[in-house]
């Protein structure tokens, strides 16, 4: 700053002196620099800056920096303007991926909670109580899956009329696991030979596959969570197990499939089981070695597999008599009458793909033959 014209005109060869506040004046002063301010979410002094870290759906992160700082140089804050205040200051998120939802990302600072905005023009404010080094706290929580951006934006007025901050953050929320109900018919908990019949082997039957978030870190059954409608994850690993005949046969493997949005979290799909028996089903998103690795949007973090409850009883589609021949009684050529002949054939129990199933015996071969 200078002073170009002055009634009177300054004294030729005098230095204009510039005063900040109540500073003593000096020709330094007449030099001001200006930088472009904003938020930066996250420890400063973490390397990298841990910004609003990833976590499970639904779970809170707590006490996450929000630090009023120089743009081009995050690690000095803009305390001047901060310290020891309580500034008003706007939320609003938006969906990154997938690009569109339902769920909100709640925002907290003390008591108050708030759901943020879905765009700037809709963005909720919230005070914040900054501390002596132009820093304040919040908790967020979002309670589907994806990944969001968290914006912020404080406006000035009065002395800080036309002074605005922005900042803005990306985060991961995933869930906590997965969840598999086979329909109620299915269901086969108890002396599994005796179970009502469900299906042939070989033939599909439905079911539904859930991802769920979090609720306590100690949940014991995720199935009664809140589900994540937007989680979409490809290459999601299904297997059988065999619950019972107690050493019989694995199934045949089933298809993997791919989780897509849905409006509850549902997915819906159909398998078959090859092999007669009672089994169960499970979802896994992160199989271990030898499948190659299964990241949700980048991360390495695990997925809980979920495990249907035990699914069954299978049956053979058709039994299939083969080598079937008679041996006369005398001399093996003729029997008499009433006379006993032996009559030999091979029986065998198919699935509805044509072939054998090595479970039936035992309490699950049910069948009985007569002469008709």
């Amino acid at each position: 700053m200078d002073v170009t014209g002055s009634t009177p005109g300054a004294k030729p060869f005098s230095q204009t002196l510039c005063r900040v506040g109540t500073s003593t004046p000096t020709t330094q002063n007449c030099t001001l620099t200006y930088a472009d301010s904003g938020f930066v979410f996250g420890d400063l002094t973490a390397s990298p800056n841990n910004g609003i870290p990833d976590e499970f759906s639904n779970k809170p992160s707590q006490n996450i920096l929000v630090n009023a700082v120089k743009k081009d140089e995050i690690t000095k804050q803009c305390i001047a303007g901060f310290a020891n205040e309580q500034k008003s200051v706007a939320f609003w998120s938006s969906y990154t991926s997938p690009n569109s939802g339902t769920k909100k990302v709640k925002v907290k600072s003390g008591a108050t909670e708030i759901d943020a905005g879905l765009n700037l023009a809709g963005a909720v404010p919230l005070n914040l109580s900054f501390n002596a080094q132009g820093q304040a706290t919040i908790d967020v929580n979002y309670a589907d899956a994806g990944q969001m951006t968290l914006n912020a934006r404080y406006t000035g007025s009065d002395d800080e009329a036309g002074l605005i901050m922005d900042g803005a953050d990306t985060f991961v929320r995933y869930p906590k696991g997965l969840c598999v109900l086979p329909e109620t018919a299915a269901i086969c908990t108890d002396n599994y030979a005796t179970c009502n019949v469900y299906k042939k082997a070989g033939e599909s039957f439905p079911f539904v596959v859930k991802a769920m978030a979090w609720e306590s870190d100690s949940d014991g059954d995720l199935c009664d969570n809140l589900s994540t409608p937007n989680y979409a994850h490809q290459n999601i690993d299904l297997s059988l197990s065999l619950i019972a005949p107690s050493g019989g046969s694995d199934a045949a493997d089933v298809a993997d499939y791919n989780h897509t949005t849905s409006s509850d979290g549902t997915n819906s799909l159909t398998r078959a089981v090859s092999e007669v028996g009672v089994f169960s089903i499970t979802a896994e998103p992160n199989p271990s070695s030898p499948k190659p690795p299964n990241p949700y949007l980048g991360m390495v973090r695990p997925i809980e597999p979920g495990t249907s409850e035990p699914i069954g009883r299978f049956v053979p589609a058709y039994f299939e008599l083969s080598g079937q021949s008679i041996m006369p009684a005398c001399n093996n050529s003729f029997s008499y009458m009433e006379q006993p002949f032996s009559l030999m054939m091979a029986l065998s129990a198919k699935n509805s793909a044509d072939a054998i199933t090595k479970n039936y015996f035992g309490g699950f071969a049910k069948g009985t033959a007569g002469l008709v």
